[in-house]
């Protein structure tokens, strides 16, 4: 199996990155392009010189970092004309690919900007392979964790939410059935990757904004911690055209200290709720 850590691509990592800590400015040099976003940040070294701005990308960047109405209008407009015979939005005019990781990056999209009922092909096309677990080997990806991610970030965008919770009361309906099928996939993983931290990590921030228990998999990012204070290499994805697997440590950094911060804060503030109703005071 061919495997190479990730280096040079900005891509959908480098946003998420921006998704979950909003300091990415911080750390990487976003150069924001006049038009579209490539997925490589310099010349592509172990794919097609020609890859193009993809969609997914495209969707992925401008879902994050909100540029004009206007701007965004006409890209997603120009996303609409790349749909297949069935509707379903595909990677590229020129790839006409699906996946429904893909699928799930381009419905944030849309539902970011009110436009969700313009790709519902889409998401009957995501609801189908949740539900028929057809995402196991795709294309892009050999594990189920980042389209757990996509989807989960999906509804988080669609019931116009923060990341910690998921709006049930603000969920579109349509997006009922993906979410049910997202918690029974989740759960059903609860425990497993146990060498890849990014895979428990994602499963914790899913279940905290769920309101499932798991403590099964903090033991196993902890476990998975280093001395230096990394989760080591964490395999996320991999090039469609060779199979080349893409990790990217200091994402799996974030992520797990996203999820552990945000599960220590909501323990800190139920014990804190627990001693105001002790003492019969109420926090304001």
């Amino acid at each position: 199996m061919k495997e190479r850590p990730m280096r040079g691509p900005r891509g959908p990592i480098c946003f998420y990155w921006s998704y979950l800590t909003d300091d990415l400015r911080d750390y990487v040099d976003l150069r924001v392009p006049e038009r579209r976003w490539h997925y490589f940040a310099v010349k592509p070294v172990i794919v097609p010189e020609d890859y193009p701005e993809d969609n997914d990308t495209n969707a992925v960047a401008f879902s994050i970092l909100k540029p004009t109405d206007s701007r965004a209008k006409v890209l997603i407009d120009e996303i609409l004309a790349c749909k297949n015979a069935d509707g379903i939005v595909h990677l590229d005019p020129n790839r006409p690919r699906i996946a429904p990781e893909v699928s799930a990056n381009i419905l944030s999209l849309f539902y970011s900007y009110g436009r969700g009922h313009e790709v519902q092909e889409s998401l009957s096309y995501l609801q189908k392979a949740m539900a028929l677990e057809e995402y196991q080997e795709s294309r892009y990806y050999f594990l189920p964790e980042p389209l757990f991610f996509y989807t989960w970030r999906l509804l988080c965008i669609a019931s116009g939410s923060a990341l910690e919770t998921i709006d049930n009361q603000r969920l579109p309906k349509e997006l009922h059935t993906l979410r049910d099928h997202l918690i029974r996939r989740v759960s059903a993983r609860l425990g497993t990757a146990k060498d890849n931290a990014l895979c428990p990590a994602v499963r914790i921030l899913i279940c905290h904004s769920l309101g499932i228990k798991n403590d099964v998999d903090v033991q196993v990012l902890l476990d998975l911690q280093e001395d230096d204070g990394s989760f080591g290499k964490a395999w996320y994805g991999r090039y469609g055209s060779n199979g080349i697997r893409i990790s990217h440590r200091a994402f799996a950094v974030v992520v797990a200290i996203v999820a552990l911060r945000r599960l220590k804060q909501h323990m800190v503030g139920m014990k804190t709720a627990v001693v105001n109703g002790v003492n019969g005071t109420t926090a304001h």
